[in-house]
């Protein structure tokens, strides 16, 4: 493709953080069991944004932008479930200390997502 390591890195970093927000998003919509979620949603938009700035120093504790996709090893994958599961209680304790309505197994099957997706 003749791009720059460090471009690459950019791009994979900021596909990441997109797929956050569709990760969250869909674990509200798979666990409401409708399309969109809007009753949640409401309450719950802080959680994105939460999550979104813990996203960027979790991503680079972990070196989730430095993974190479072409030497996709165990040591990438044991990186990319500890990131997963960060995220995942992260979310449920903001979840607990907001007082919001989203139900317990949407950090669940965020995480889940997340691990997925990467």
């Amino acid at each position: 493709m003749g791009l720059s390591r460090s471009t690459k890195r950019a791009i994979f970093f900021i596909s990441d953080f997109i797929l956050l927000q569709a990760s969250l998003y869909a674990a509200f919509s798979l666990r409401s069991g409708t399309g969109p979620p809007a009753h949640y949603l409401k309450e719950s938009w802080i959680l994105f944004v939460l999550l979104s700035l813990a996203y960027i120093p979790l991503a680079l504790a972990f070196r989730i932008p430095n993974i190479k996709l072409g030497a996709f090893e165990d040591s990438a994958v044991l990186r990319i479930g500890l990131f997963a599961v960060v995220l995942s209680l992260a979310a449920m304790f903001l979840s607990y200390m907001l007082k919001l309505e989203a139900p317990i197994s949407v950090p669940l099957i965020f995480g889940g997502a997340i691990f997925g997706g990467n």
